[in-house]
């Protein structure tokens, strides 16, 4: 449905081609979905974002999806150096935020998406993102958290 009908649905939020690039310049961003893959490559060609993309994991036949947390070893098998304890999820869904807990990873729930929010809330996450703009500065004061002896405490 995404390859065909999927398309004249899909617009950027306002911002995001800026904000992309803002997070690229700091971070190695990787597009975990479990939407199909020629969807997602279709999608950041037509909106020009290949290059602030690092590399894209999406459904493909006998592969986990999300919330499965062997994913991560498929991203660390694409983006060279990327370690746990230097990687945020941004997600707006459930998936996404499990995918982060069973990994063992920091999450940021993106509450302007499409996720319920009671079930995102009850899932837990560590950042909350109420716009896309937001995007850097939640990444900066992970960085610095994630940089530090302190724990990152859960937010529910």
């Amino acid at each position: 449905m995404y390859s065909s009908e999927g398309r004249q649905y899909e617009v950027l939020f306002p911002g995001a081609e800026a904000t992309l690039e803002e997070c690229a310049r700091h971070a190695k961003i990787v597009v975990l979905s479990n939407k199909g893959l020629r969807a997602i490559e279709a999608a950041i060609e037509r909106f020009a974002l290949g290059p602030y993309v690092s590399a894209v994991l999406a459904e493909r036949p006998h592969t986990p999806w999300k919330p499965d947390a062997g994913l991560f070893d498929e991203i660390q098998g694409k983006v060279p150096g990327v370690l746990r304890d230097r990687s945020l999820v941004v997600g707006d869904t459930e998936a996404d935020l499990r995918f982060a807990r069973n990994a063992g990873l920091s999450s940021c729930w993106a509450s302007y998406g499409y996720g319920h929010n009671a079930r995102c809330r009850a899932v837990g996450f560590d950042y909350l993102l109420d716009q896309l703009e937001n995007l850097p500065s939640v990444l900066q004061d992970w960085s610095v958290q994630a940089g530090s002896e302190r724990a990152i405490g859960r937010i529910s």
